[in-house]
């Protein structure tokens, strides 16, 4: 049974080998040894922390199968301070996000494993957290998805607009963060037509996760991200499908494929049936469950 649990610092090769597996674009995942360890670490001692309140805390879960790391993502408790993209009167313009922002994040799934319902686990269990340490987040949940790219790794929105400020190619300059353009707007004019018809607009392989997140209450907003050009998703969290559905389990839980968690510190999430309102006891045993410990459940 596949599980989620907190990566540990033992899982550092596993971390590096999803890295190194992920399409270009994928910012949070960067392929950088180095930077991968800095994030394993700040994540192994936001699961340890006492805090109470959002403080630039980074979780990274694993998605466990077999003794195997097969899966990753992520939750800033508070975003760090970030410039956004958007259009306003014919230009490009940059914004500076004032609010305070929790944000979901570093999503990757290793693609031998995508079958049914190991990706909806891996992105919906962070909910669950999230729920269950409510404090710990800001109400504003953002998204960044990945943007449109061709199968050569070819970004139309990088070469046409990130070429006005930065020679370097796609596959690098999405390894650098923050990436620095002017501040000054830029006129739609001296953009590229199909840099133009791309801002804003998924990969094809993050449709599936698109449409996932905005059946959960994310919406599309009018901002887009660099370097290729993603939207920004923002939802409030209070009002997420699953953190609404999300209650402790009870006798009327009856059938099959219930995401379930724990509700600890030391965070378990599956896809499991229920019968009547009992877990199978290798189920409790996954979760790291007690017999009077309680089970948080709802529906996929």
């Amino acid at each position: 049974m596949a599980f989620i649990r907190p990566l540990q610092l033992v899982d550092e090769e596993g971390l590096i080998r999803l890295a190194f597996l992920a399409h270009a674009g994928i910012t949070s995942l960067p392929k950088n040894r180095e930077q991968l360890k800095g994030k394993l670490e700040r994540s192994c001692k936001a699961f340890i922390s006492a805090q109470t309140a959002p403080s630039h805390e980074l979780f990274l879960f694993g998605l466990e199968e077999e003794g195997q790391l097969i899966g990753v993502s992520g939750i800033w408790s508070l975003a760090p301070p970030e410039k956004l993209y958007t259009i306003q009167k014919e230009a490009v313009i940059v914004v500076q996000v004032r609010e305070p922002e929790s944000e979901i994040c570093a999503l990757f799934l290793d693609p031998a494993y995508r079958k049914e319902g190991l990706g909806k686990l891996l992105s919906l269990s962070r909910f669950h957290f999230m729920r269950t340490f409510r404090k710990r987040f800001v109400n504003r949940v953002m998204a960044k998805m990945r943007g449109f790219i061709l199968p050569n790794n070819y970004s139309p929105f990088w070469s046409a607009f990130g070429s006005l400020y930065d020679a370097t190619p796609f596959e690098q300059i999405a390894e650098q963060h923050p990436i620095v353009t002017s501040t000054q707007p830029v006129p739609l004019s001296m953009i590229a037509q199909e840099a133009r018809e791309v801002m804003g607009r998924v990969h094809p392989n993050t449709e599936p996760a698109l449409a996932m997140l905005e059946r959960e209450g994310f919406r599309k907003t009018n901002f887009f991200d660099l370097p290729d050009g993603g939207p920004i998703l923002m939802a409030d969290l209070k009002t997420l499908r699953t953190v609404q559905e999300c209650v402790p389990l009870s006798s009327s839980h009856d059938g099959e494929a219930f995401l379930i968690s724990n509700g600890q510190k030391d965070f378990r999430a599956v896809v499991a049936s229920i019968h009547q309102g009992i877990l199978d006891p290798h189920t409790r045993e996954q979760l790291q469950l007690g017999w009077e410990d309680v089970a948080w459940i709802s529906t996929l």
